[in-house]
């Protein structure tokens, strides 16, 4: 049935899939879901806000099997996703697997991966959404901690004891080493 199912989705034209894609967010909770994928869409093809809010940004790839996604892919959309669109969650859904160095950039980026086999579990409803929580592991994404504006309150555990506390540097004047003397 799985097969069947990657098959349908491999088959449609990219806009369909993006609009298929929105279909399935909007199926599983999301609100405010809209097709973005146009040419200087930055990336983003689907944005939406998941049923807890937090506002995800899907790019599709809909590919052949023997075509993976790979890495300056990915660095395309990492360059963008958080930075630009602001979103909270950040995935790339295709019809077709990753390349290692792809899945290495995502885990460092904290983009979620969704390949064909998770991405036919979400459609069939036998696995989670991109967003859900339980997809993390499945879609190897980074539990390393994003640093948004949402957060940076936050980041003072994560940094190492010597940095707590400190504030970053607001003038050029407090980057810069000074000799003795110098004020």
């Amino acid at each position: 049935m799985q097969a069947a199912e990657a098959g349908r989705y491999r088959t449609m034209d990219p806009a369909e899939f993006e609009n298929a894609l929105a279909f399935l967010c909007v199926r599983d909770g999301c609100r405010a879901v809209y097709v973005t994928g146009r040419s200087g869409d930055l990336g983003a093809d689907v944005i939406g806000y998941s049923p807890d809010g937090a506002k995800v940004v899907l790019q599709a790839k809909r590919y052949a099997t023997t075509n993976k996604v790979t890495s300056p892919d990915l660095q395309r959309f990492g360059g963008t996703c958080f930075t630009v669109h602001r979103a909270d969650i950040a995935a790339v859904v295709t019809t077709s697997t990753f390349t290692k160095a792809a899945r290495d950039y995502a885990l460092l980026a904290g983009i979620r991966l969704v390949d064909a086999t998770a991405f036919t579990a979400w459609a069939t409803r036998t696995g989670p959404p991109p967003w859900h929580r339980a997809t993390r592991a499945r879609c190897r994404t980074s539990e390393r901690p994003r640093f948004t504006p949402r957060n940076v309150g936050r980041r003072a555990r994560h940094l190492p004891p010597a940095h707590r506390g400190r504030r970053p540097p607001r003038r050029l004047s407090q980057l810069t080493p000074r000799g003795p003397g110098e004020r």
